[in-house]
């Protein structure tokens, strides 16, 4: 199981027109386990936002679901092989998300967990690009 105060590190990747585009980031977040499912709340900075997102993570083995208020708004759910929608909402305009889930997979260490997650996007009908994210706790 985790600690309760816990480091959260994203490793990204996203593949749109044949260009890799990488980013990463660390964040400190207080977690917390109720009905077998995990929570992780923390504020997560974003390149061109300035002021942090209240973001909250929600998973299990089944799913994981991230949601963040402030500047943006969106509640995004990956679920493996299943395509979710979300609405992504933007001081500039809305989108409109369909999420398809190819890759979610929790490995859990002594006091980590790894999770993994393969999907790509359609944004307002349009292709997204594909994204593969690393988000490790400990």
């Amino acid at each position: 199981m985790l600690p309760e105060n816990v480091k959260i590190e994203l490793f990204s990747k996203e593949y749109i027109d044949g260009e890799c585009i990488q980013s990463k980031g660390s964040f400190d977040g207080k977690c917390y386990l109720k009905n077998q499912k995990i929570y992780i709340k923390y504020k997560e900075w974003i390149e061109g936002i300035d002021e942090p997102l209240d973001t909250l993570m929600t998973f299990d083995e089944n799913y994981i679901q991230i949601s963040r208020s402030g500047e943006i708004q969106s509640c995004m759910k990956f679920v493996c092989r299943e395509d979710t929608v979300c609405r992504y909402l933007t001081g500039a305009g809305t989108m409109d998300l369909v999420i398809h889930t190819m890759r979610y997979a929790v490995i859990v260490g002594e006091m980590t967990m790894d999770i993994h997650l393969d999907y790509s996007l359609e944004m307002n009908g349009v292709e997204g690009g594909h994204h593969k994210i690393l988000i490790k706790l400990s």
